[in-house]
């Protein structure tokens, strides 16, 4: 595995689904958890009437179940978060380990 793709695994492994949703400005309100999985809005397709978007809280990935939505292959948060933000995969795992504060190691 390349250093780079380490560092998003690592990223991914450490994120919280409840504080990424919280990133998405989420409140509790609006989101539903149920065992191990939260459900929400999409995002992506900007659903507001159907909590479509599911996140794995174990895995730390994602799926919504609207055929039409990109997110409907589904993947891990960072590429999620590549996805909302239009940013590419490195980018993206960093700026949710900055913004979540997630320690990344990176020696080699």
């Amino acid at each position: 595995m390349s250093d780079l793709a380490s560092i998003i695994e690592q990223i991914n492994n450490q994120l919280e689904g409840e504080a990424f949703a919280r990133l998405l400005n989420y409140h509790p309100d609006k989101i539903q958890i149920s065992g191990g999985s939260l459900k929400c809005f999409c995002p992506v397709h900007q659903e507001r009437a159907f909590r479509s978007l599911i996140i794995n809280l174990k895995n730390n990935t994602y799926k919504c179940t609207m055929k039409h939505c990109p997110c409907f292959e589904g993947g891990t948060l960072v590429e999620l978060w590549m996805m909302i933000r239009n940013l590419e995969p490195v980018e993206a795992a960093l700026d949710l380990a900055e913004r979540l504060k997630i320690q990344v190691d990176v020696a080699t």
